[in-house]
């Protein structure tokens, strides 16, 4: 399983985080605001947008590091970017999310080793918080199950 559906189904399957972010956004959506790449808002306008927050995204970082015996790969540790984006304003919201995140990718074999949070120039209502994650378990078979 590639790397960005595992952290998909880790934090997508947290009621916890779930939750969390239905009651900062004041109601529930009729899906999980959790996805792989950038969300198809179908030109929403920026008051839709900021309506349907917090959402999160995953994706890919290219070139994974991988330790290899014999030409085959032993060791593999899979690297993912995972945004949220919250109000501008709301700072309570920001860290709720980015300490139940980090937590929760840690508890799954994940550190970060990249963070940022800067107001997003396409929609200037939102913060983007940008976190860098490695798989620090580095044995792919627990990737593959």
């Amino acid at each position: 399983m590639i790397a960005e559906s595992v952290v998909y189904k880790i934090l997508a399957n947290d009621k916890d985080l779930v939750a969390l972010m239905d009651s900062i956004r004041g109601k529930p959506l009729n899906h999980v605001p959790i996805y792989i790449g950038t969300p198809d808002f179908n030109s929403a306008t920026d008051y839709t947008i900021v309506s349907l927050t917090p959402w999160i995204r995953i994706t890919l970082i290219p070139g994974e590091d991988t330790i290899y015996s014999d030409d085959t790969p032993m060791f593999s540790y899979p690297r993912v970017q995972v945004d949220f984006w919250v109000s501008k304003n709301d700072i309570d919201a920001y860290d709720k999310i980015k300490t139940k995140v980090n937590s929760i990718m840690h508890k799954n074999g994940w550190e970060r080793y990249y963070s940022n949070a800067y107001i997003d120039s396409d929609t200037p209502n939102l913060r983007m918080v940008t976190g860098n994650y490695q798989n620090i378990v580095g044995l792919q078979s627990d990737l593959d199950s």
